[in-house]
């Protein structure tokens, strides 16, 4: 027997968030400071081909807007620095099953994450680096580029618990 081991560490389903009706975004408040997170988004059906967009929220649930609030992301062999406050990931052509995750560190002047997005046949990922020193990540903001999020889209989001 080993003394003085603790637990391993897991994850707590914090929300659920079911789009009941045809939406042009959705917003997933709550997230805490220095935790780390995994949201999926489970069959996203959009109305029309398009692009999801990822933004984030601050503490008082409002957009982050501010260009360049995205410091630097990877897409494929595409890199952007400096000029976005939105992540433009495509969905591949695809109105009835795009699925994501997002791996997100919301650790003051950590911030960071890893997205990763598929439909059918197609997939798109990018690494997510934020400026240090920035307003703080409490909440996730997706929309559609055009169109709406159909209903029956859902999220899910885990928070990494220490034991």
């Amino acid at each position: 027997a080993l003394t003085g081991v603790g637990g391993g560490g897991a994850m707590e389903l914090i929300s659920k968030t079911t789009v009941s009706s045809s939406a042009s975004s959705v917003s997933i408040t709550g997230l805490v400071q220095d935790a780390y997170y995994l949201v999926v988004a489970r069959k996203i059906i959009f109305s029309t081909n398009t692009k999801l967009e990822l933004g984030f929220l601050n503490s008082s649930g409002n957009y982050i807007s501010t260009s360049g609030y995205i410091s630097y992301y990877r897409s494929g062999a595409s890199i952007l620095t400096g000029t976005t406050n939105l992540l433009n990931c495509y969905a591949g052509g695809d109105t009835t099953g795009y699925n994501f995750f997002i791996r997100l560190s919301t650790a003051s002047n950590q911030n960071g994450g890893y997205f990763k997005g598929t439909s059918a046949g197609t997939q798109n990922w990018c690494d997510i680096h934020f400026q240090t020193g920035t307003t703080g990540i409490y909440g996730l903001f997706i929309q559609s580029q055009s169109g709406t999020i159909n209903t029956g889209s859902t999220f899910l989001v885990y928070k990494f618990k220490e034991s």
